[in-house]
């Protein structure tokens, strides 16, 4: 069956790494690896911010527990090459076969599926592992905008509002293979979900979903959390031997620099 828990997937990392098939998280400088590290921080009960979006969370008993895992998974479970990929590195890792699972979009499903892989009968898809404070994913959420410099910005807002339409965006849904959509309830029961058997819990994923940054509301502290990779940079210092507590005020000082500045 495939791991329920954060803690199944260390049990079953460790057993697959001694047959040669690690797991594959990026602890580096990478969008997936921030998104991962929300996805298991929230599961520990950590946070980096309160709801007001203003008050500094991270250190916390929660946030030394994510970091322990961490260390384990790392040590137990992994190779040091996840230290230096970048957001392709994982599917790679998973399509060559070497790895035995990752914490991914549904990319490397679809790439397998568009190129005929033979490994496409070998990869599942499943719900993200729950941690001692349950189940929770980090989603980023794709748009559509315009530029408030744009010369064209009426025609702009025309194609998006075409593009928007039930019937043309459904179409969008199935040529980005259910993966480059917003999460809108209205498209739960599209059929690309039926189309693909191991697709159809993806709809359900709403349900344990956050925007990077919650408890706090988005604002651009977050966004500068993560586009200076302030947290994956934290548990890689802890994999690589830097005392947890160390890491943890680093990384409070580097986000107090943010908020401050």
């Amino acid at each position: 069956p495939a791991p329920d828990s954060w803690e199944d997937v260390l049990n079953a990392g460790r057993a697959l790494k001694k047959e040669g098939h690690p797991v594959g998280i990026p602890i580096s400088q990478c969008t997936d690896a921030y998104n991962t590290f929300w996805s298991i921080l929230w599961g520990f009960g950590g946070k980096v911010l309160e709801a007001d979006g203003k008050t500094l969370a991270l250190n916390s008993p929660e946030t030394e527990a994510a970091l322990e895992y961490y260390k384990s998974l790392y040590h137990e479970a992994m190779d040091p090459e996840v230290l230096s990929w970048d957001d392709a590195g994982n599917n790679r890792f998973l399509l060559s076969g070497k790895g035995c699972w990752i914490h991914n979009a549904i990319s490397p499903y679809v790439t397998a599926l568009d190129k005929k892989m033979p490994i496409l009968d070998k990869i599942g898809v499943h719900s993200t592992p729950a941690g001692p404070a349950g189940r929770h994913v980090s989603l980023p959420i794709l748009n559509l905008g315009i530029w408030k410099f744009s010369k064209n910005q009426e025609l702009a807002k025309t194609f998006i509002k075409y593009l928007l339409e039930p019937e043309n965006y459904a179409q969008w849904i199935v040529a980005g293979r259910g993966f480059s959509h917003g999460p809108l309830r209205a498209y739960e029961n599209h059929p690309i979900w039926m189309d693909h058997p191991k697709l159809k819990i993806l709809p359900g994923e709403a349900n344990f979903v956050h925007a990077t940054g919650w408890p706090s509301p988005p604002n651009s502290y977050i966004v500068r959390i993560n586009d200076l990779y302030i947290l994956p940079n934290m548990a890689a210092k802890v994999v690589t031997g830097t005392p947890i507590k160390t890491a943890i005020a680093w990384a409070e000082g580097e986000i107090r620099k943010i908020m401050e500045s």
